[in-house]
């Protein structure tokens, strides 16, 4: 799959997702004076809503920066990762569908051998002997 075969409303949403969680991750580490990955752990915890409480803001910026990242950000998260799993839940559907629709014969021929299991289409195929012929000497 694709980026440009995704919906424009899910690629907007992931996009943003994205955007959210790299925004977080350069203001820690610029203000806070976080490394990089302890920044993208804390960015990414706080949308996510795990929050391991072992990395906190210090800075009164930080705090308040916060505050306003995780009332945005959690919103855009959730949406993002709704629409994540609505787009997978109909690409499983779809694909059973089509998988349903490519064999209606061979389930209309098992349905009609149900009804009327003596018809000649619904005879099974003898099978070959199993048993090794006799040596002869």
């Amino acid at each position: 799959m694709r980026w440009k075969d995704l919906p424009p409303r899910l690629s907007y949403a992931i996009a943003a997702l994205i955007l959210a969680l790299l925004i977080g991750t350069v203001f820690y580490h610029f203000f806070e004076h976080w490394g990089w990955l302890d920044s993208a752990l804390f960015s990414t915890s706080t949308l996510t809503t795990v929050g391991y409480g072992n990395i906190v803001p210090i800075t009164s910026l930080g705090k308040i920066f916060t505050i306003f990242y995780m009332v945005i950000g959690i919103g855009i998260a959730l949406y993002a990762l709704s629409l994540i799993g609505v787009y997978y839940v109909d690409q499983r559907v779809e694909q059973r569908a089509l998988h349903v629709a490519t064999r209606p014969r061979e389930h209309i021929q098992k349905l009609k051998c149900m009804i009327t299991p003596k018809s000649d289409d619904c005879k099974t195929p003898k099978k070959p002997d199993k048993t090794l012929p006799e040596k002869t000497k």
